[in-house]
């Protein structure tokens, strides 16, 4: 049991390193800045894919990782995985099946949720002025789009 323990808790390492790697290595993709979520898509793999231990460590891993990547507000991705581990761990398990589609669904939520308190967080804070409502929308369309592709092709590996 033991020895299963560790070889699963090595290959989320490995999953949440090469994310990471990915994550920052890849550059924005439209002329709104959007970075993969790369990690968000390995945190909802983990939470709808595997049982609720492992969705909730990955989503600690991951959400301090990726606070500790971004220049935004520190704990927000935290928040956000976790809270989409606890949605899938007590609701979304017994609704969705276990395949591509449904992560790309819980990713897209996950990035919503994500984009949208960031923003909030950074206005909040004093760091960002208000951007034009067209332009947020834009984005968060955009990020929403690309979460579920990203959590896609994570949940595909």
């Amino acid at each position: 049991m033991k020895e299963r323990l560790f070889s699963s808790l090595l290959v989320m390492f490995v999953s949440v390193v090469l994310a990471a790697i990915l994550q920052e290595l890849i550059p924005p993709l439209t002329p709104l800045h959007l970075k993969v979520p790369a990690l968000l898509g390995v945190c909802v793999y983990y939470s709808l894919c595997r049982g609720a231990g492992y969705g909730f460590a990955s989503a600690v891993w991951c959400g301090l990782v990726q606070d500790g990547l971004g220049n935004h507000s520190f704990g927000i991705s935290l928040l956000v995985f976790c809270a989409v581990a606890a949605l899938c761990s007590i609701l979304l398990k017994r609704q969705l099946p276990n395949n591509t589609v449904s992560c790309m669904l819980v990713a897209m939520v996950g990035g919503f949720l994500t984009e949208v308190l960031q923003y909030a967080a950074l206005i909040g804070s004093g760091q960002y002025l208000a951007l034009p409502f067209l332009f947020v929308l834009m984005r968060l369309t955009g990020f929403v789009v690309i979460a579920g592709l990203t959590a896609g092709v994570v949940s595909g590996f």
